[in-house]
């Protein structure tokens, strides 16, 4: 599965890259509703997840970043409308931490930067827990384990870059 990303977010995320370290992560909420999938086969069920950046925290003295990322997966019936209430639902929200550099982080990483690192290297680095949390959560729910497709993320194609932006 790929997931498109603004080039500006994913240069701004590097620069953060090179200078943080993964602390921990956890899953701070984890719910899971099944009203009907026992009775369907996996055929007779369409999957479809989305996922939200729910914010960030930087705090210089800490050395600290915190990031949260909330993930949502729904299955539905295949012949059902798209509007249609979900047989099974799994909301997932993960907090997690990296540790920042002792020296001062230049206000302009800070403003653009942590954001974007925040957001999509925090998906890139949740993603198999999510893998790994759905899979589990369809066993327990007595559902063949459900995994999730591999993410990429990659720059949109549709957003000129800074090179092709001046070349015109």
């Amino acid at each position: 599965m790929n997931v498109e990303a603004d080039p500006k977010e994913l240069r701004a995320a590097g620069m953060v890259a090179r200078s943080v370290s993964l602390a921990s992560l956890r899953l701070v909420e984890s719910t899971t509703r099944n009203s009907m999938a026992l009775q369907l086969m996996e055929s007779q069920l369409k999957v479809h997840w989305r996922w939200e950046f729910a914010g960030h925290e930087f705090s210089a003295e800490a050395r600290q970043l915190v990031a949260r990322i909330k993930f949502r997966v729904e299955m539905h019936r295949s012949e059902a409308q798209a509007d249609s209430r979900p047989v099974c639902e799994i909301d997932l929200t993960y907090e997690i931490r990296y540790t920042t550099p002792s020296q001062p982080i230049p206000a302009e990483i800070e403003k653009e930067g942590l954001p974007a690192f925040s957001k999509w290297n925090a998906l890139y680095h949740l993603w198999p827990y999510v893998r790994s949390e759905v899979s589990h959560a369809t066993a327990a729910m007595g559902l063949t384990p459900f995994l999730l497709p591999l993410v990429t993320i990659s720059p949109t194609k549709d957003v000129p870059t800074e090179s092709s932006a001046s070349a015109e």
